[in-house]
């Protein structure tokens, strides 16, 4: 297989290697020799309209399109001055198809870690893909949902470029193919795209389609609830404008599906060129632009604050998250929670939170503990009503005693009578038994009643609800963290200007350079730090120098002016955020660690029923035998 450029040079000799893909047109080979390009290979030897085409692809090749399409390299000839049979391309590894990463359930899969903001920034990438290839002068046309690769770091990179609409030394080169659900209304119901000249108008349909399944999980613009009579599939929406997350969407009898976004989870901006994109005058008018998305997509990530319920949510300051949502309405799994695991090395691992809360539930708890036979449980009841009358028996003993010594010489030694009758006034109550069996008897019901209940099963469940509603509702509680640093603001203000004052600088008269040694020595160096409290501990320190010092903050403070348009202090909101995210780790790896956690506390309660099971029957034998004896 040989492969020669358009310009005349040596032929190089080529390889192919195993192959890497399969489509209707060809197939893809990787190339040994060359580790960074493949082959293409057509099925059918390409027309000579194809050929040339693809040669004014190549000589219209650029570093800038390289960089975000894999453009046509070189020409592939069976043998030199042959007819061409393909063409190499660059090679594109680590990167995998779009739509594996707008697809929820397969984004999980193949881009676990990704978040909403990673999704923004693959939708912005698109655009930037889109602009350079409209740059150029090109048209995409063929716009589709295997039309572009992304990488794990969100890179994009269009492929099938060979279909493109090129144009080139004032010669168009149409694209000949399209799918319906990426055409604009314009071009629905035609028999073939053959010869159509397509424009960058045409493109910013696609665009825009792709960038709603993007940000909105897959969702198509044009797929939703028909209220009105009839069917409305999607190629019929799009024709008749049917924008289902638009203003006008009521009005035609769509809604959208259930569980699904609306535009109030984007900017203004982003939602206005969707409405635009999407317009009956569109095609009129004009849809945005490549840039426009670009620039519109740049400033969403920018104002979008991550979840701290799961920081792979985003959304917009001054809302709520609307992921954590349809999280609790839906067993849909949207994004992985990253969870950060310390082994050996630090790694991050995807955890879904509402998939990993269904499998806590469905642990079933142990059934209810049997009860102890009623011969055990009755003399137990026995053994402890005795151990708890012993203290009141003794201290009656010694009562009696001490009454009759206290009578004693008064009687004339009479009251030591009493003695006698002491055994039949405080009886000495003894467990059948002995005390030995009574103490095992006991023994054995407590350690029932602690180890054999479900009673420990069920609190470490509860204690997992309260950390998933804990986890849930750090979001308000970082809001109301916030809030209460705004109000703070003048606090944060004044501390930092006290901060400021220091005492060396202040020429107060009443303070020589020992004293202020002195002060030093006790942490007292500004403004700040001249409190009551804080200059008691200075016992040395004269009254005289002490009031001057409290004037002094008081006429410092009075110099102090409040600068609303300043922000919280940067120092008290980083440590808002540290607190919020070491809480936010806990409670994520409580809840990561409750499945095995619960699972072994069932174990264990099933373990010390068996074990604490093979004692009851002997030890309520030795009760029966001490009941006979005793009889």
């Amino acid at each position: 297989m040989k492969k020669v450029a358009p310009r005349p040079r040596v032929a190089e000799e080529v390889t192919l290697g195993p192959v890497l893909a399969e489509g209707g047109e060809g197939r893809i080979h990787a190339l040994p020799g060359r580790p960074n390009c493949v082959a293409k290979v057509y099925h059918r030897a390409p027309s000579p309209e194809k050929i040339e085409k693809l040669a004014a692809m190549i000589e219209a090749r650029t570093s800038e399109l390289s960089s975000v399409a894999a453009w046509p390299v070189e020409l592939l000839r069976e043998k030199p001055g042959g007819p061409p049979s393909g063409v190499i391309l660059p090679r594109i590894s680590d990167h995998q198809d779009i739509h594996l990463l707008y697809g929820p359930r397969s984004r999980l899969a193949a881009f676990p870690l990704a978040s909403w903001p990673f999704l923004i920034r693959a939708a912005a990438n698109l655009a930037r893909a889109f602009a350079v290839v409209h740059a150029h002068g090109h048209v995409v046309g063929d716009v589709n949902d295997r039309l572009a690769l992304v990488s794990q770091s969100a890179c994009v990179r269009l492929i099938d470029c060979d279909g493109f609409q090129i144009r080139h030394n004032g010669k168009t080169f149409s694209c000949d193919v399209g799918v319906p659900a990426y055409q604009p209304s314009e071009l629905q119901g035609l028999k073939s795209f053959r010869g159509l000249a397509r424009s960058q108008n045409h493109d910013g349909f696609g665009l825009a389609v792709l960038v709603f399944q993007l940000l909105f999980m897959a969702r198509h613009p044009f797929s939703g609830s028909y209220d009105k009579v009839g069917d409305m599939p999607l190629e019929r929406a799009i024709q008749e404008h049917c924008f289902v997350y638009g203003r006008e969407a009521g009005e035609r009898g769509m809604r959208p599906p259930p569980a699904a976004l609306d535009l109030s989870v984007v900017t203004r901006d982003v939602a206005r060129l969707f409405e635009q994109a999407f317009a009956r005058d569109a095609a009129r008018a004009g849809r945005p632009s490549a840039k426009q998305w670009v620039a519109a997509l740049d400033e969403l990530g920018r104002l979008v604050q991550r979840c701290r319920t799961n920081p792979s949510h985003a959304y917009l300051k001054g809302r709520k998250c609307p992921f954590c949502a349809i999280d609790r309405e839906t067993d849909l799994a949207l994004f992985h929670q990253p969870l950060s695991r310390a082994s050996g090395r630090s790694r991050v691992e995807p955890v879904h939170l509402p998939t990993l809360w269904k499998e806590i539930a469905a642990i079933e708890p142990p059934p209810k503990a049997e009860i102890l036979p009623a011969p055990l449980l009755a003399f137990e009841h026995r053994c402890a009503a005795a151990a708890r009358g012993r203290p009141r028996r003794w201290w009656t003993r010694a009562l009696v005693v001490g009454l009759s010594l206290l009578l004693a010489y008064p009687t004339g030694g009479l009251s030591f009578v009493l003695l006698l009758f002491l055994p039949r006034v405080v009886p000495c109550q003894r467990a059948p038994g002995g005390n030995a069996l009574a103490k095992r008897v006991r023994n054995l019901v407590r350690r029932w009643n602690e180890r054999a209940a479900a009673d420990a099963f069920h609190e470490r469940r509860s204690e997992l609800a309260r950390a998933r509603s804990e986890l849930e509702s750090l979001d308000e509680e970082h809001a109301r963290g916030l809030a209460e640093l705004e109000q703070k603001r003048r606090g944060h203000q004044l501390d930092a200007f006290l901060r400021q004052q220091r005492l060396a600088t202040a020429g107060l008269a009443h303070l020589d350079r020992g004293t202020l040694a002195v002060l030093e020595s006790y942490g007292i160096e500004t403004a700040f730090d001249v409190v009551p409290h804080a200059l008691a501990r200075v016992s040395s320190l004269a009254e005289g120098v002490r009031k001057a010092l409290i004037s002094w903050r008081a006429r410092t403070e009075k110099r102090f002016v409040f600068d609303p348009s300043r922000g919280v202090d940067p120092d008290a909101r980083a440590a808002l955020e540290r607190a919020i995210q070491r809480r936010h780790a806990d409670l994520v790896q409580r809840l990561v660690d409750g499945p095995a956690r619960l699972r072994n506390t069932a174990q264990q309660i099933e373990v010390a029923r068996r074990t604490l099971g093979g004692e009851i029957q002997p030890l309520l034998a030795e009760v029966e035998a001490a009941r006979r004896a005793a009889a």
